[in-house]
């Protein structure tokens, strides 16, 4: 009996992934992943069993990072911050119907969940447009069509979406808009709504990052929910890492000093202004 299960013990621990955990403090342990909970991550590494405090973990990461895929054209950011690259982005009746790159099973959410839907590649030269259309604060939806000349838009409302259309409603009136002319759409965000902190961002190998409320694994899957109430599984094999740090690392640069006094080795204690700014402390230098 004793033999058996030593048998299976080893088993299971070889099918494991293999990852490395680093904490807040600065160290890293290795071994394979045996648990992820709401409390805790478990290692088997060589010395034994660890289990780490998931408050106390910065990131957890593959030993053997997996080659990250190509993105694809269509590129999703909901509410709570998660971006994904997607293969069908459908909305009817306000429930939104999300299948992201690389997976078979598709995820559901509502409108109000979705910040903005890019339908179109990127590029150098409307890159700055589609950023100032984003950071610009409006009571209505936004329908950004691709011209000859850049981008250009309407306020209105956005109803349904299909994969060939778009029925944007502009001054009461409905019109059916072929997705084919449509770079980008850019939703309605009312204000008041609260949601759930995060505990981490999870990035795939697709180019997803998940911003995850609660994420357990389970066999080789990691099963998460996230702030705004999205429910998917991601396969360990397709694990990029788990970053944990938000809210708990501060950086130096990011920090502005209550003051900020240089006094020379040689020379005046009273020096011209202009040299002191000359040898103040500078960010990220």
């Amino acid at each position: 009996m004793g033999y058996t299960l030593c048998l299976c013990y080893g088993m299971i621990a070889l099918g494991a992934l293999e990852v490395e955990v680093r904490t807040l403090d600065g160290q890293v342990h290795s071994g394979a992943l045996t648990a992820l909970s709401e409390q805790a991550i478990g290692l088997q590494t060589g010395s034994g069993p660890v289990q780490t405090p998931l408050e106390r973990v910065a990131e957890l990461s593959p030993k053997t990072p997996p080659a990250v895929k190509p993105g694809g054209a269509v590129l999703v950011q909901l509410v709570d911050g998660a971006r994904a690259t997607v293969q069908e982005f459908l909305l009817q009746d306000g429930k939104v119907r999300l299948q992201p790159a690389g997976s078979t099973a598709p995820l559901e959410c509502t409108r109000r969940d979705v910040a903005w839907v890019r339908l179109q590649p990127e590029t150098e030269a409307l890159g700055p447009a589609w950023k100032r259309l984003l950071e610009s604060k409006t009571d209505t939806d936004i329908l950004v069509l691709r011209t000859d000349q850049g981008l250009d838009y309407h306020r209105g409302v956005i109803h349904d979406v299909t994969a060939e259309t778009v029925q944007f409603e502009l001054d009461r009136e409905r019109i059916p808009v072929k997705r084919s002319r449509i770079f980008g759409l850019v939703f309605r965000r009312p204000e008041g709504r609260n949601l759930p902190a995060s505990v981490g961002v999870l990035h795939d190998v697709n180019g997803n990052q998940w911003y995850v409320q609660k994420v357990v694994l389970e066999g080789e899957t990691l099963r998460w929910t996230s702030p705004a109430g999205l429910s998917g599984a991601t396969p360990l094999a397709e694990l990029v890492r788990l970053d944990f740090s938000e809210g708990k690392i501060v950086y130096l640069s990011d920090l502005t000093p209550q003051s900020v006094r240089w006094t020379p080795f040689f020379g005046p204690a009273e020096t011209p202004a202009s040299q002191a700014e000359f040898f103040a402390p500078r960010k990220d230098r």
